[in-house]
């Protein structure tokens, strides 16, 4: 090259340099090692369906095409994109994995970990189905990349109908007594499957969308194993349009009866073999191989005697059910009415017996054994045992194998060799057991067998009974010992005996429950002593180690009240169960048992020989006493989980408090004796109250302000307390309450105080002061109803008077509501104590300023009525119950009910008629003529009068001559002794 031309050609040279430059820096695909080829699609194949709302597997055959050796292991992926949309679309979805190494030639289905869920979104509105490339490849291609990406097209559909049968299902499963080969079930020609009791079906799964028309034909086909032409056939018509499953479903159904006639070696198809509008035909049908075949074919297996079945060369015995014949049936078909024969015959051929065994219904398989009687004895002798040929619809196909010979057979006597054998092994029983006897015998003894059963030598110990096994209620026999025999006849006439000595003990039930159960053994009748009770109230047993006496049980047999006899008790077992017995608080584990010598006593014991105790981990105790005694169950005993709450007071009357309180929790706990009570009573005013339980949790601290302050306990089941000691004015009190045990401790830890006059715990006081207070305007008035009804009610109108009583009412207390009640007195009550007397009206309540009325009448009160007085009296009582019994003057007033009813009835009194003239115009002597007329007493007084009268108009004239004889008389009388007189004086002068 000239030089002039060179310098042209320079920027030439260095372009092509920086390009070659480049070209070597640029990176080139490497190709993988091996040859690895992607041979099929398994899933999805090629145009088919997709259902667009499932998980679609990905599933691929890969094959290792290098004859040189294993592959390395290679990347794969996949895609599925719709159709026409380039490869890493927004539409289209991915995948990855790795194949392992395989074998060189060898080929392996790759699954993928992921599936593939068609996406429909971008679909227009109206889209049904559409079609989608599913491509799987290599991440890295080898130098044969022919067969290094494989692409399949399927459809993906919104409508996806497809009817499966799963694989691997034989309807013949459901036949019953059918034989069966290497093919399963073998079948008879001309019988029609299924039969009675029998199943011929199979499952099948249906997708179908929602309002989707589908439908099939069901049924089965019969072709030859070799292929060709069915040879029989059932179908039937399904619709399955309308169901609206809307998705996948299991379902079953029976197949068409199958029947054949012609034996051979068939392969049966079934399934659906038609159907418009499913999407995938390729899992319609599934087969079977089926063989029909009408073999028969009974052999005798072989017969031995009943007492030997494992020795061929065992002796035969004379007796019942002596020889053992087996018959199987070994072939195909069902054999009826068929039957096996026992002859059995001398050297000579002379026949000793002959017995035929009818057999059952033999299914393909099954066998039968009967049982022949040997009723003779006999040396040399042979035994044939057969059955027919002829086995009703078909022959026996090996008839060599329906009788089997046994020859030199010597039949025997057999030994009895009897003996007893008990329920109870020991001989020992209690009248509450059945004793169970079993006369044993030897198996060649010769039948048939009789067994007589004897109780003290004579008597029957079961009358008319001579079975080998008896059973008889203890409690027939008497106690003490007994004798039973055992007399054994062999059908020979030969005997046999066998003894048994028993003893027969009394038994005595133990029944607790669930609590607890056992018996009693003794020599002699008893009845159960028993006493349960919980631990003493307010007694200290001193267990110690943290336990308490938790139950009292006392156990004991006595002679019953007919008898003084002694029961000599032998032992008394009972179990207990300790989550029966005892609260379930108690935990079971920590339980003893002690001994008390009384039921009152604390002093106990430990449980010693002869006695025993057993403790068990499922929390039951075995205990045995072997003399009446009495037990003190022990444990740990957690206080019972109750709560005091709302604990406080309530002021009674005369100055007395009540304590309430709310409990809950355990309250029903056995072991919970009360609550105890305890009390501070203190001036007004002092700082020594129960503080609040918040202050401490030291039992010790508690200890300190109940040793001394203890008052009362109450019953468990209440919620209050009435203190009886009323505090005198200017004194309060502070009260705490606890649960306490049995033992009557108190459980420091739940107990509780009550509160002062502020709500917190404090000092409360009482009030004993009743209240003075008077009502204003206190009147009472009464007024007569002149009410016609009231009249008809009663009949009187005395009891048809109202009466009023009104006031005002008074202020009530600063310290709370006042009621009121009213009396009613006859009496002035001024000063009266109403103590004694029931009030006509209680607990009115009272609204300060307002008028207060009591009503009432004669018709509801019979003592109201004219002419009565009463006093209407009020008293108060505050809010506490103290009442005023005492009268005060202003709460008093007095009541007279008058008179009124002549006040309403003055047109009731009749007018006076007009008085006559009196006779002689003098009212006197109108009165005389009255009298003289009218007058029964005047008429007898007047006639006395006119008697009187008479009487002195006769009289006089007659006194009155003896008056003036009689002045005569006297007056000579006188002057005679006037003469006297003067006589004398002179005598006496001179």
């Amino acid at each position: 090259m000239d030089a002039d031309r060179l310098p042209r050609w320079r920027p030439l040279l260095l372009v092509g340099l920086l390009l070659t430059s480049l070209m070597v820096t640029l990176p080139v695909a490497s190709a993988a090692s091996g040859d690895l080829g992607l041979t099929s699609a398994i899933s999805p194949l090629q145009a088919q369906h997709v259902n667009a709302f499932n998980q679609v597997p990905l599933e691929v055959q890969v094959t290792n095409e290098d004859p040189g050796g294993s592959s390395a292991p290679r990347d794969i992926e996949w895609e599925a994109c719709p159709e026409g949309a380039p490869s890493g679309h927004t539409h289209c979805d991915q995948g990855s994995g790795t194949i392992p190494s395989l074998p060189t030639l060898q080929s392996y289905t790759y699954a993928f970990s992921t599936t593939w869920s068609p996406s429909t979104s971008h679909w227009t509105t109206g889209t049904v189905e559409a079609n989608y490339t599913v491509t799987f490849s290599f991440v890295e291609a080898d130098f044969d990349t022919s067969d290094d990406e494989l692409t399949v097209v399927v459809v993906v559909t919104k409508e996806f109908k497809d009817i499966m049968v799963p694989e691997d299902q034989d309807p013949r499963d459901g036949l019953l007594d059918v034989a069966s080969d290497n093919d399963g079930a073998v079948l008879n020609t001309n019988v029609t499957y299924p039969r009675q009791g029998e199943t011929w079906r199979i499952n099948y799964d249906v997708y179908l969308c929602g309002d989707c028309d589908l439908n099939m034909t069901w049924g089965w086909r019969l072709t030859h194993d070799f292929g060709g032409a069915p040879v029989a056939e059932s179908y039937t018509d399904v619709d399955l349009t309308g169901y609206n499953w809307g998705g996948l479903t299991q379902l079953s159904r029976d197949l068409p009866t199958f029947s054949h006639d012609e034996p051979g070696r068939y392969l049966l198809e079934f399934g659906i073999f038609n159907s418009s509008g499913d999407l995938v035909p390729t899992n319609n049908v599934d087969s079977v191989h089926l063989r029909l075949d009408d073999t028969s074919d009974l052999v005798v297996m072989g017969f031995m005697p009943t007492h030997n079945t494992q020795d061929p060369t065992a002796p035969y015995y004379y007796g019942n059910d002596a020889v053992a014949a087996v018959v199987e049936n070994q072939g195909n078909t069902t054999i009826t009415g068929s039957s096996m024969t026992m002859t059995v015959s001398d050297v000579l051929g002379n026949l000793d017996t002959q017995q035929t065994c009818s057999l059952p219904t033999l299914t393909p398989g099954a066998s039968h054994q009967c049982l022949f009687d040997l009723d003779f004895t006999g040396v040399d002798r042979r035994i044939s045992v057969t059955i027919p040929i002829d086995l009703g619809l078909w022959n026996d196909v090996n008839p060599e194998d329906n009788e089997v010979t046994q020859s030199g057979v010597d039949i025997e006597v057999g030994p009895i060799r009897a003996s007893i054998s008990q329920s109870n092994s020991n001989g020992i029983y209690t009248t509450a057991e059945t004793m169970t006897l079993v006369a044993r015998t030897a198996e060649t003894a010769a039948g048939p067998l009789n067994y007589t059963w004897k109780i003290d030598g004579v008597f029957d110990l079961l009358p008319g009974w001579h079975g080998a096994v008896v059973e008889v209620p203890v409690a027939n026999y008497d106690l003490g010992q007994h004798t039973i025999a055992l007399i054994v006849r062999d059908g020979m006439g030969y005997s046999e005996s066998e003894f048994l000595t028993i003893t027969i003990l009394h038994h005595t039930d133990i029944d607790g429950g669930a609590a607890y159960t056992g018996e009693g053994l003794s020599v002699n009748e008893a009845v159960l002593v028993h006493e349960e009770s919980l631990p003493l109230l307010g007694l200290n047993y001193g267990i110690g180690n943290g336990k308490a006496p938790l139950m009292i049980h006392s156990f004991g047999l006595e002679a019953p009240a007919s008898s003084d006899e002694d029961v000599e008790l032998i032992e008394m077992d009972i179990q207990f169960n300790l989550s029966e017995l005892l609260p379930a608080n108690i935990n079971p584990e920590t339980v003893e048992l002690r001994f008390l010598p009384a039921m009152n006593s604390t002093t106990w014991g430990f449980v010693a020989p002869p006695n025993e105790v057993t403790v068990h981990d499922d929390g039951t105790i075995d205990v045995t006493l072997r003399e009446n005694a009495i037990l003190l169950f022990i444990g740990v005993l957690p206080m019972p989980e109750v709560n005091l709450e709302d604990v406080r007071l309530e002021r009674r009357p005369e100055g007395h408090l009540e304590v309430l309180w709310n409990a809950t929790g355990d309250v029903e706990n056995p072991y919970l004796s009360g609550w105890n009570i305890y009390k501070l009573a203190v001036p007004v005013g002092s700082s020594t109250y129960f503080p609040s339980p918040e202050a401490s949790s030291n039992p010790s601290f508690w200890e300190d302000f109940t040793e001394s302050t203890f008052v009362a306990t109450t019953d468990i089941s209440n919620d209050r307390w009435y203190d009886d000691e009323p505090l005198p004015t200017g004194t309060c009190a502070s009260y705490l309450v606890a649960p306490a045990n049995r033992a009557g401790d108190p459980d420091l830890f739940r107990l509780n105080v009550t509160d002062g006059e502020q709500g917190v715990p404090g000092l409360f006081c009482a009030d004993a002061i009743p209240p003075v207070l008077t009502v204003s305007n206190l009147r009472a008035t009464s007024t007569f109803s002149n009410d016609t009804s009231c009249h008809e009610r009663t009949g009187n109108w005395d009891r048809c008077y109202d009466v009023r009583v009104s006031w005002i009412w008074p202020d009530h207390e600063p310290e709370g509501e006042v009621s009121w009640d009213l009396y009613r007195v006859e009496v002035n009550p001024n000063g009266l104590d109403l103590r004694a007397l029931m009030p006509i009206e209680s607990n009115m309540q009272a609204v300060p300023g307002e008028e207060g009325v009591f009503t009432t009448n004669g018709t509801q009160d019979e003592s109201i009525r004219p002419y009565r007085v009463f006093y209407y009296v009020l008293t108060p009582t505050d809010a506490v119950g103290n009442d005023n019994p005492v009268v005060i003057a202003q709460n008093s007033v007095r009541l007279y009910i008058e008179d009124q009813w002549w006040a309403y009835n003055q047109h009731l009194i009749p007018e006076p008629e007009p008085e006559p003239e009196p006779p002689l115009g003098s009212p006197w002597v109108g009165k005389f003529v009255d009298g003289m007329s009218n007058d029964s007493l005047f008429q007898t007084a007047l006639g006395v009068l006119l008697l009187v009268f008479v009487m002195v108009a006769i009289g006089l004239p007659v006194l009155n001559r003896r008056h003036r004889r009689l002045k005569r008389i006297v007056a000579a009388r006188i002057r005679q002794q006037e003469t006297q007189n003067v006589a004398e004086e002179f005598d006496d002068f001179f």
